[in-house]
């Protein structure tokens, strides 16, 4: 379990041990062939002042999140990480993370249920692995933190947390981290699969063509004509339906 892992100690020059992550099955304890780095930490020297803000300030994604929100300014866009991987395989991504302030900032995570609202029952299977214990960014501090993604079965898995800060950041406004993950089965039959697809685009061009001739012939309108008929008629057209036989 991944929240039993600690990193103990308290000297930053020496990078901590890398572990494995490892996942209970019927057969026992396995352990993934991939291995997790631990999280990073760093005081990092500022280049100029104009890289901090007085107070506390985090960065976060393309965001710099202050202490206070300004009056107009936009909303705060959840940060989304999107993995897509075979079955089994693990893919992983990293959230990004800075102190811009001048004070401590300290983080701790909630995870926030994911609606539902067709009722769908699911797998109560785990497919995001990261470490949510809570941690302490001081001015310049700068974090990676590794988000894995691994599923056995097929299919598309959402996941939120929530980020709380200590100081309040954005005058208590939600912080969201969305996790978006696609698990597909392997291609099998790519022959068949390469047919059905070429006559699929074959019917799909048959189907737009007689669709744009049809829109075409529907828009055409003949005139009325302006006078009878007989007035279009050459002599001879006279002459029979005059005498006709």
């Amino acid at each position: 379990d991944l929240a039993d892992l600690m990193v103990k100690g308290k000297g930053q020059s020496q990078k901590p041990t890398v572990p494995s992550i490892q996942e209970e099955t019927g057969q026992g304890h396995i352990t993934l062939h991939r291995t997790v780095s631990m999280t990073e930490f760093s005081n990092l020297d500022h280049k100029s002042e104009n890289d901090s803000f007085k107070g506390p300030a985090l960065a976060i994604g393309q965001q710099i999140l202050t202490w206070k929100k300004i009056p107009g300014e936009n909303p705060i866009l959840p940060l989304t990480l999107t993995f897509r991987s075979g079955l089994g395989q693990i893919q992983i991504k990293k959230i990004p993370m800075k102190n811009c302030g001048s004070t401590l900032v300290r983080y701790y995570w909630e995870k926030v249920p994911v609606e539902n609202p067709f009722g769908f029952v699911k797998r109560r299977l785990q497919q995001y692995y990261f470490f949510t214990e809570d941690g302490i960014l001081p001015p310049g501090g700068d974090i990676q933190l590794p988000v894995l993604f691994k599923s056995d079965f097929p299919g598309n898995f959402k996941e939120r947390w929530k980020l709380k800060t200590r100081p309040v950041l954005c005058g208590g406004a939600d912080i969201f981290i969305n996790f978006r993950g696609i698990a597909c089965e392997p291609m099998i039959h790519l022959d068949g699969v390469a047919e059905i697809e070429k006559k699929l685009m074959q019917r799909e061009r048959t189907n737009i063509i007689n669709a744009s001739i049809q829109t075409i012939t529907s828009s055409i309108m003949t005139p009325e004509r302006l006078s009878p008929i007989v007035t279009y008629l050459t002599p001879e057209e006279e002459f029979s339906q005059s005498y006709p036989g």
